[in-house]
């Protein structure tokens, strides 16, 4: 009997969530989903063998304190103990800061604490083109800080990845280009289940980190980017308060023209044929809606966010109201800020 390690890395905007929530508690008696307390492994995993980084992870509200930390990291410790000992054939662990937070110093911490234990270790990463990339990152960064279209990080594939290649061999990878309709007609998590061997009716699909609306997005940008916004009239709490509501305000789909990225993905030229020869292709892309606002440049998000500012700062006093409102500042000052 081969025992195998799964090791799904990411990439980051890759459906990775949608696979974690999926595969939470999937155990068929041969395959088994690492339980670690949290869906995703990229928390248990980075407490584990990324010590150095815990003081930056622990201001990120990862831990209350560096003992907190160390209390959570022999936790987790003791439940991966607990079930690479429960003697299924595979495990899978999925975690998409792994593929940003490890360098090789990691891996091979990581490598140490499993390599007794099982005979081969395969890592799978989905890759997207980076247009979809650049589009999905700056949705998911603008909900929780300032980010423009000339500041959302390019998906680095080489830097991000080659540690993980230098290590276990190229041939321990399998570098799958992710899109809607990925691999043989399946999304991600329909297809990361035929790699692993899982049994399809046990896994309940589930979808995450849906693209906002198009209103909804260009009043995050606006909020989070421009110097004439004031605090007062929009206090952080109600812009937090809309940023997880994606859907909540307006219903048009959008998408950007090439010309936004182009320069920046033709100086990542480098990048993209690295990561192209690891997958076997070309990457393609993803078509967007026939109905999508177009955004052609930076002046049309902010016309829109101009266009429905009055009735989205109805709705955002309606899910925020002031007394509410006053609350969650009142709390936040409690937490130290």
């Amino acid at each position: 009997m081969v025992r195998t390690l799964f090791l799904h890395i990411g990439m980051h905007k890759t459906g990775s969530t949608a696979i974690q929530l999926s595969l939470t508690g999937y155990d068929d008696g041969t395959t088994a989903y690492l339980d670690l307390f949290n869906p995703n492994h990229s928390y248990g995993m980075s407490m584990l063998f990324c010590e150095e980084k815990a003081p930056d992870l622990i201001k990120a509200g990862w831990a209350k304190s560096l003992a907190d930390w160390h209390q959570q990291a022999a936790a987790n410790r003791r439940r991966m103990k607990e079930h690479i000992a429960s003697g299924r054939q595979n495990l899978i662990i999925s975690g998409e800061d792994l593929s940003s937070r490890f360098g090789r110093r990691e891996i091979e911490r990581l490598w140490s604490a499993v390599a007794a234990d099982f005979d081969e270790i395969r890592v799978i990463v989905y890759l997207r083109e980076p247009y979809a990339f650049l589009q999905s990152a700056l949705q998911e960064v603008i909900k929780r800080r300032s980010c423009t279209i000339k500041s959302v990080p390019l998906p680095r594939y080489r830097q991000r990845l080659e540690p993980w290649e230098a290590f276990f061999g190229r041939g321990a990878i399998d570098y799958v280009l992710y899109s809607p309709d990925s691999a043989a007609g399946r999304d991600v998590v329909g297809d990361i289940a035929a790699r692993v061997g899982l049994t399809l009716d046990r896994v309940t699909k589930r979808r995450a980190n849906e693209s906002m609306s198009a209103e909804t997005f260009a009043m995050l940008y606006w909020l989070r980017n421009s110097p004439n916004v004031s605090t007062w009239k929009w206090p952080v709490q109600r812009v937090q308060a809309v940023a997880k509501r994606p859907h909540g305000f307006g219903h048009q789909r959008f998408a950007f023209s090439e010309s936004v990225w182009q320069d920046r993905v033709a100086a990542h030229g480098d990048e993209i044929a690295w990561a192209e020869a690891r997958m076997g292709r070309r990457f393609a892309r993803e078509p967007a809606h026939p109905d999508a606002v177009v955004f052609k440049a930076e002046a049309d998000i902010l016309a829109l966010a101009a266009e429905h500012e009055a009735a989205f700062r109805r709705w955002s006093k309606e899910i925020m109201p002031f007394r509410k409102l006053v609350e969650s500042y009142v709390q936040q000052q409690l937490e130290g800020g």
